[in-house]
């Protein structure tokens, strides 16, 4: 099981995809985590290299949404790079393909419905999302698909957006934010669901 989160960005101190990533570490789980660039070409091909590194059984990639109110399990990745956003590095992409012969869209492998029953089981705010947007998130989903698709490997792939943390938060007012440790039980919870 390979989960990976990203680095802040944004002007943000840190970044709860990583932070969960960091707490599932110590846990023991037996997950390995990988941290992701904020910065459109590394992120795809790190996020390549780390799924052929580890082979894991389930990639389950972690992304930052600020200002959702629920964990949000995507179901679709979509071949295109369209945000107003820089990364990490100052680029900006306007509507570019992120494979150039690729689908124009890649369902995920996870069981999603699934996931997010088990999460509101357990009295934790989750929604089914069919927009993991335009930006870095979207672009690694899509990329990490691709790979598994085009190299027929048996890996399931998906992805979930997590809130802000409460410290992030301070100084946006009415913008929602969740616990680390609600968070960290929520992956744990997808990740018992992925493997079950």
């Amino acid at each position: 099981m390979l989960v990976t989160g990203f680095e802040p960005f944004k002007k943000e101190k840190v970044n709860p995809s990583w932070e969960v990533c960091k707490a599932l570490s110590q846990e023991g789980t037996q997950v390995v985590t990988r941290q992701l660039p904020v910065v459109f070409d590394e992120a795809k091909k790190k996020a390549v290299e780390y799924v052929d590194q580890v082979n894991p059984d389930v990639v389950l990639h972690l992304g930052e949404a600020g200002g959702r109110t629920h964990i949000s399990v995507e179901r679709i990745a979509i071949n295109c790079d369209d945000a107003s956003s820089k990364d990490n590095k100052g680029q900006k992409r306007d509507n570019r393909k992120i494979e150039p012969d690729g689908e124009d869209g890649l369902f995920t492998t996870i069981p999603v419905k699934k996931i997010v029953k088990a999460l509101k089981e357990a009295s934790i705010p989750a929604v089914v999302s069919n927009s993991a947007g335009t930006y870095l998130c979207n672009h690694v989903l899509y990329a990490t698909l691709h790979h598994v698709k085009q190299n027929n490997l048996p890996t399931k792939v998906g992805f979930i957006h997590l809130p802000y943390l409460p410290q992030q938060t301070v100084d946006k007012p009415g913008k929602a934010s969740m616990s680390l440790d609600v968070m960290v039980e929520a992956v744990n919870i997808t990740i018992k669901e992925c493997k079950a």
